[in-house]
C-alpha cells in the first residue's frame, strides 16, 4: 500500500495527483489553469506567492498578463468562496483557508486470508472488494458502541461485511492484538429462516449453547450468561424479524452492558442507543475513461468475479465503456453485480450489456452458498416486497413511474389515493427509506429515488395491477406542475441572472411526461408540458433534443384547438426560444405565432422576445421576411428600464439581421452594445461569449487576426470559468474559421473537434462543414472536400437555411478552390455522392481519427 498527499480544506480535498479537487468526494469542475494555480497557492500558504511566481508556474512558457492570473482567481473564489484566496496589495495571493491532516490510501491489492478455523463464525470471505473504508468505519462503531445496525437495500454487501469484520475482530482477540474496549469472543447467529421474532433469543442461545426453558425464558438466559462478558453478538438479515431484535438489545442493554450487538438489516432498530451505518453501493466511476473505471469499486468487483470465471478477462480501453455501463445500470450493487459477472462466459459482454432491461429475468445463481433469495435479483426484491403492508406495496410500485428521482411533493401527488392521503403518503415514504428501498439524497432538500433494479421491479407490479396508464397521467400532471413555476420567461433577464432551474435534475422526468404527452388525449396538458420544459432541456444545453420531441405537438396547438391564450403564447415562445439557438426552420413561423398572441393579450415583454427571435431565426432564411416592421416594432417597445440582459437580445437579433445583409460595421455596433449590456446585467459567462458576435464581424471585415485574438481570449476566459456549454460552441466556430482562412489547418481542425461536440447538442453543427471542407483543400483532401460541399449545399437547400454575405464569400473561396483541383465532373459527381452520406457519415470524413 503506497500513501499520497492530499490537502483537506474545509468540505474539500485536493488530490494534486489525480489532478482532482472533491466537493463532499465528488469532482469539482476546474479547467487546468485554475487548477495548477490552487495546487501552487495551497503548496505555498505559509506566504504570500507574487504575481510573477504565479505566472511562471501556471503558464510556464507563455507570455501572458497578470489579467489572466485574475480571472482565474476569480474563477477559484467562485467554488471555494469569497475568502478563500486573499489578494496582498502590491505582494501578491495567499491562499487563506485552514489546512487539515490528511493523506488518501491507495490499495495496490488485497490480502490474502485463509479459511478461518473458529467455529462460532462463518467462513470468512476471501477478499472484500471496494469496501476498505466501510471495514474501518463499521470496526470503529463496534468497538466505541454497544449496539450498531448496518442498514441497506438487499444485495448490497451486508453481511459479508459484517462477516468480514467479525473475523478481523476476532483474530486480533486471539492475536492479542486488542486488549482495550475489545469483545473477547465473536459468535454469528443468522435469522434468515426465521419466522418468529419471539424466536431471536431462542436461536442466540441456540448458538452459544446456553441451555433455557421455555422460549420465552430465552432472553433472560442469555444476559444471565453474558451479563459481565464482552462479547460480540453478530445478528444477519434481522429485517422481518426486528421486534425480537429489539427485545434482546433493550435486555442486554439493562442487564449485560458489556455485551455487543451488530446487526445487519434492511432498517434500522430505531432504538435511542442504536448506532446506525447505512451501506451504499459500491462506488461508480465518475466517468467512462479506463482511469475513472480503475478506482471505481463496482468495476473493480466485476473484473474480480468475472476473471474467476474467465481468467484472461481484463478492464481495459476497448471494453471500458461497456463494463463502467453495466456497472452503473446495476447501480453499483454486489450481489447485481456479482450475477451479472456470472452471466458473462454465456451471453459476453455485449450481450449481456443488452440484456439488461430483463435483468430480473437474466441475473440469476445457483450457487450453493447463496441464501434463495440472493439467487436471483427477483428473488431479493420479492423477499423485500414480502415486508411491506398493502399500502407500501401500493407506494412503492407508483414510486416505479419516477426516472431518475422525484421530489416529496411529486411522491403524494403520485402516490396518494382514496385510503392513502398525502400524509399518509409521507408516513409510508419513511417506512420504504427506513427499509432501503428508497434512497434518499441531497441536502437541506432531500431527492428521493428508486435504485434502477428496484424500478424494474416495481413497474413490473404496477403492470400487473393494471394501474401504468392512470399512474402515467398522474406523473405527467405532477411534472406539469412542477414546470409551471419555471415558466416565466422574464427569469431569463433578471439582474443578476436567474440560476440554473432546479429542475434540471428533472431531465429524465419530463421526458417521461413528454412521451406520454405524445398519446395522451389532453391537449392542454400536452401543450403546457411542453412549454414548461423548455427551461429543462435548453439548461441542459439540450435544445436540439427539446425540438425534437415538441415539434410533433404543433397541430394541438392550432387555433381551432381550445387552450387558454397564455399556454398557447408560451408553447410556441418555447419552440421560437429553442430554434433561435439554431436557427431551425420551425422556429420562424413560432415566433410569429407567439408574437400574435401576446399582441392580442398586451403583454409588451413577451411581444419584444417574440420580435427578437423572428429576426434572429429570419437571419438564416430565405423566407421573404421583411424585418424593418419588426424592429420599428421592438424599438417602440423597449422601455429604458427594463433589465439590460432583456434589452441586450434585440442588439443579438439585429446583429443577425444586420450581418445577413452584409452591413457588417453596423452589426458589429450591436454585437458590442450586445456585451455592454450583459456587462451591465452581471451575465460575465454570456457577456464573455459575446467575442463570438464581434469575432465574426471582424471576420466579415477581414480582421483575421483580430478575429483570431478575440476567439482565444474569450475561450481562455470560458475556460477559466469553468464554462463548457453550446455558447463555447459558437465562439470555438469563429476561430476555427479565423485559423482556417490563415491556412494554419492542424489548429484548426482541434479546435472543430471541440466546437462539434458541442453544437451537436443544439443541433447546429451544419455551421462547421463549410470550414471544415475548406480546411480540407488546404491538406490536399479535395475529393473529401467536394463531398462535404455537396451535403452542406443539399442540407441547406431543405431547410431553407441561406448563408450570410460573410459565409457565402467563404463559400466562394472553396468553389474555386475544388474547379482548379477537379474536373467539372468529377466535382459534380462528389458532390452528389456527399448529398447522399448521413450527416454522421460527412462529420467522420470532416473530423478523420487521428
Amino acid at each position: 500500500m503506497t500513501l499520497s498527499p492530499v490537502h483537506a480544506f474545509g468540505e474539500f480535498r485536493l488530490v494534486p495527483d489525480q489532478r482532482l479537487l472533491l466537493w463532499h468526494d465528488r469532482p469539482v469542475k476546474l479547467g487546468s489553469r485554475a487548477f495548477d494555480l490552487l495546487s501552487a497557492l495551497v503548496e505555498r500558504r505559509e506566504r504570500v506567492v507574487s504575481k510573477q511566481e504565479l505566472l511562471d508556474l501556471v503558464w510556464p512558457h507563455e507570455d501572458v498578463g497578470e489579467a489572466n492570473l485574475a480571472v482565474h482567481v476569480m474563477a477559484l473564489r467562485k467554488v471555494l468562496g469569497r475568502t478563500a484566496i486573499a489578494n496582498v496589495p502590491g505582494r501578491g495571493y495567499r491562499f487563506t483557508l485552514p489546512l487539515e491532516a490528511a493523506t488518501v490510501a491507495r490499495i495496490g491489492g488485497a490480502a490474502a486470508h485463509g479459511p478461518s478455523d473458529h467455529s462460532r463464525l462463518p467462513k470468512r470471505p476471501d477478499e472484500l472488494v471496494g469496501r476498505a473504508a466501510e471495514v474501518r468505519t463499521l470496526i470503529e462503531l463496534v468497538e466505541r458502541h454497544t449496539l450498531v445496525c448496518v442498514i441497506g437495500p438487499g444485495g448490497v454487501g451486508k453481511t459479508r461485511l459484517a462477516q468480514h469484520v467479525a473475523a478481523l475482530l476476532q483474530e486480533s482477540h486471539e492475536s492479542g492484538e486488542r486488549q482495550e474496549r475489545s469483545t473477547a469472543e465473536t459468535w454469528w447467529i443468522e435469522l434468515a429462516s426465521l419466522s418468529d421474532a419471539a424466536m431471536v433469543s431462542a436461536s442466540v442461545a441456540q448458538v452459544l449453547r446456553i441451555s433455557h426453558g421455555p422460549r420465552r425464558d430465552a432472553t433472560a438466559a442469555v444476559t444471565t450468561v453474558l451479563r459481565s462478558s464482552p462479547a460480540l453478538l453478530v445478528l444477519d438479515n434481522g429485517e422481518h424479524v426486528v421486534e425480537g431484535i429489539v427485545a434482546l438489545a433493550d435486555a442486554l442493554r439493562r442487564h449485560a452492558p458489556a455485551a455487543r450487538l451488530l446487526v445487519t438489516s434492511q432498517e434500522p432498530l430505531h432504538l435511542p442507543f442504536e448506532q446506525v451505518m447505512r451501506l451504499e453501493p459500491l462506488d461508480l466511476p465518475i466517468d467512462d475513461t479506463l482511469d475513472g473505471a480503475r478506482r471505481s469499486g463496482a468495476v473493480a468487483l466485476f473484473e474480480a468475479r468475472a476473471r474467476a470465471l474467465a481468467p484472461g478477462f481484463e478492464v481495459q480501453a476497448a471494453n471500458c465503456v461497456a463494463v463502467v455501463d453495466i456497472c452503473s445500470r446495476l447501480d453499483g450493487i454486489p450481489l447485481a453485480i456479482e450475477l451479472a459477472a456470472a452471466r458473462l462466459p454465456l451471453l459476453g459482454l455485449d450481450g449481456l450489456r443488452s440484456r439488461l432491461g430483463e435483468r430480473l429475468k437474466v441475473l440469476a445463481s445457483h450457487a450453493r452458498t447463496r441464501l434463495p433469495r440472493h439467487q436471483t435479483l427477483r428473488a431479493t426484491l420479492d423477499w423485500s416486497h414480502g415486508l411491506l403492508d398493502d399500502a407500501e406495496q401500493r407506494l412503492l410500485r407508483r414510486l416505479g413511474v419516477f426516472v431518475g428521482g422525484f421530489t416529496l411533493a411529486a411522491a403524494q401527488h403520485v402516490g396518494q389515493d382514496e385510503s392513502l392521503d398525502e400524509w399518509g403518503v409521507l408516513e409510508k415514504l419513511g417506512g420504504l427509506i427506513d427499509r432501503s428501498l428508497v434512497v434518499s439524497d441531497g441536502k437541506p432538500v432531500p431527492r428521493l429515488r428508486l435504485l434502477e433494479t428496484t424500478r424494474l421491479y416495481a413497474l413490473e407490479r404496477l403492470s400487473a395491477a393494471r394501474e401504468q396508464a392512470l399512474l402515467r397521467e398522474r406523473h405527467a400532471r405532477a411534472m406539469d406542475r412542477m414546470l409551471r413555476v419555471e415558466s416565466d420567461d422574464h427569469r431569463l433577464w433578471r439582474t443578476p441572472p436567474a440560476p440554473v432551474p432546479a429542475l434540471l435534475v428533472e431531465l429524465d422526468n419530463v421526458r417521461a411526461a413528454l412521451d406520454w404527452a405524445q398519446v395522451c388525449n389532453d391537449d392542454e396538458l400536452a401543450i403546457s408540458l411542453a412549454a414548461g420544459a423548455s427551461h429543462v432541456f435548453l439548461a441542459a444545453s439540450l435544445n436540439a433534443e427539446y425540438l425534437q420531441r415538441v415539434l410533433p405537438l404543433r397541430a394541438r396547438a392550432g387555433a381551432q384547438v381550445p387552450l387558454a391564450p397564455r399556454t398557447r403564447g408560451l408553447f410556441w415562445a418555447r419552440i421560437a426560444l429553442a430554434s433561435s439557438r439554431n436557427a431551425h426552420p420551425a422556429g420562424l413561423d413560432a415566433a410569429l405565432h407567439a408574437a400574435e398572441v401576446y399582441r392580442s393579450l398586451n403583454e409588451p415583454g413577451r411581444l419584444y422576445d417574440a420580435l427578437t427571435w423572428a429576426l434572429a431565426i429570419g437571419s438564416r432564411h430565405d423566407r421573404g421576411l421583411d424585418a424593418q416592421p419588426l424592429m420599428q416594432e421592438a424599438e417602440r417597445l423597449e422601455q429604458p428600464d427594463w433589465p439590460p440582459a432583456l434589452r441586450s437580445s434585440y442588439q443579438w437579433a439585429k446583429h443577425r439581421w444586420l450581418q445577413s445583409q452584409g452591413r457588417a460595421e453596423e452589426a458589429l455596433q450591436c454585437a458590442t452594445a450586445q456585451a455592454e449590456l450583459l456587462a451591465q446585467a452581471g451575465n460575465w459567462a454570456t457577456h464573455v461569449a459575446t467575442g463570438a458576435n464581434v469575432a465574426d464581424c471582424e471576420l466579415s471585415l477581414g480582421r483575421l487576426a483580430r478575429a483570431e485574438a478575440l476567439a482565444r481570449r474569450s475561450l481562455e476566459t470560458l475556460d477559466a470559468l469553468g464554462i463548457d456549454e453550446n455558447i463555447v460552441g459558437h465562439v470555438m466556430d469563429m476561430l476555427m474559421i479565423a485559423l482556417t482562412l490563415q491556412g494554419r489547418a492542424p489548429e484548426a481542425l482541434a479546435v472543430g473537434r471541440r466546437a462539434l461536440r458541442l453544437l451537436q447538442r443544439e443541433g447546429d453543427e451544419l455551421r462547421l462543414l463549410d470550414t471544415l471542407a475548406h480546411n480540407a483543400t488546404t491538406l490536399g483532401r479535395f475529393v473529401d472536400a467536394a463531398q462535404m460541399a455537396g451535403h452542406v449545399e443539399a442540407a441547406l437547400l431543405a431547410t431553407g437555411e441561406k448563408r450570410w454575405p460573410s459565409a457565402a464569400a467563404r463559400r466562394q473561396q472553396l468553389e474555386q478552390r475544388l474547379d482548379a483541383a477537379l474536373t467539372a465532373a468529377a466535382k459534380a459527381r462528389h458532390m452528389v455522392q456527399g448529398a447522399a452520406l448521413t450527416r454522421e457519415k460527412v462529420l467522420e470524413l470532416a473530423l478523420p481519427v487521428v
